[in-house]
């Protein structure tokens, strides 16, 4: 599509790509490994792309990866206003690892509540193990914030990992809702109050009725507009630094 669209003499080519695909390999973590989110970015750039719209990038810094301008958008905003309506008593927003850490101590100051950290290591791919948990989430509610849900397992273990040390119910909230393998029957589970999501990947319609899922349309038409008619993107969000 972005061929036709140059050899069709487009002025300018925009891409709108809620999930950035190939993002969680943004780094060498073995020998050996590719680096495919810059390939990626690459491939888009050469074949005649001028300008990326995306939403929660996995890492930030793929950004860098792009010679064209990237607009970095956040459900965020999104997210917290929904949680706010709700009106959760004793909240605090966990991180499911360090990683995370930055993003769930935004949320937190959005919604005024304290926050935590989960410490875990990976024995193999797409598993994990909770080591540790710095922040009190005894008798607290947890709001668990990633940025995209792949098999659900490392949720799952957050999640009972909270319960075990006191927790209640927990909510679990993702930008992007991959839902590989039996996700949707994993996260269907009793000690999760609500899975709320965005629709930046379509979801089955036959969820379980505990998810909850986002319109990222509003958000992304309002920066099509900006991008077309001159402005600034950061007017979008409640704090103009994202």
């Amino acid at each position: 599509m972005i061929d036709a669209a140059k050899r069709a003499s487009a002025r300018t080519i925009n891409i709108i790509m809620p999930y950035y695909g190939y993002a969680r390999q943004e780094r060498k973590a073995a020998p050996r490994e590719p680096i495919s989110a810059k390939m990626l970015a690459d491939v888009l750039t050469t074949v005649g792309a001028t300008r990326v719209i995306t939403i929660d990038l996995h890492a930030p810094a793929i950004q860098g990866f792009f010679n064209i301008p990237v607009d970095h958008l956040t459900a965020l905003d999104l997210i917290s206003d929904y949680l706010k309506e709700k009106n959760i008593k004793n909240p605090v927003v966990v991180s499911p690892d360090a990683g995370r850490a930055s993003t769930a101590e935004k949320l937190a100051n959005y919604l005024d509540s304290p926050f935590a950290i989960m410490i875990k290591k990976r024995p193999s791919h797409n598993e994990s193990v909770i080591t540790h948990v710095i922040g009190d989430v005894a008798g607290q509610t947890p709001i668990i914030i990633e940025d995209l849900i792949d098999t659900g397992s490392t949720i799952i273990n957050v999640v009972e990992g909270l319960k075990e040390r006191g927790a209640e119910d927990a909510y679990v909230c993702a930008t992007h809702p991959l839902f590989s393998a039996n996700a949707l029957q994993r996260l269907d589970h009793p000690n999760i109050r609500e899975v709320v999501v965005t629709d930046s990947i379509t979801l089955p319609p036959n969820r379980p009725e505990r998810f909850q899922v986002l319109s990222v349309a509003p958000m992304l038409a309002e920066a099509t507009k900006i991008i077309c008619q001159g402005g600034s993107i950061s007017t979008l969000f409640k704090n103009a630094g994202v």
